[in-house]
């Protein structure tokens, strides 16, 4: 899994998620550490990516999400200072 954040969410953040997919990877975009040069851009990048190509999370998920993973997996907390 990889996780994506950019400025042009619907150039090349979409861009980069779509490789990633191509080449077999997992994408996640952060949907709150990403933009566009307007909101109706960023959000049809966003809707666009989920279809197919990413899951689309905010930043407090993909902590969580990595958080929940690390104790499945018996390790520490990382994302805790």
């Amino acid at each position: 899994e990889i996780v994506l954040s950019g400025v042009f969410t619907n150039l090349c953040v979409e861009s980069t998620a779509r490789a990633a997919f191509d080449l077999g990877f997992k994408a996640i975009v952060a949907s709150d550490a990403c933009a566009a040069f307007t909101p109706e851009f960023h959000q049809n990048a966003l809707n666009s990516l989920g279809l197919i190509y990413a899951n689309i999370l905010s930043t407090d998920e993909i902590l969580i999400k990595i958080d929940m993973q690390s104790r499945l997996a018996g390790q520490t907390n990382i994302a805790e200072p």
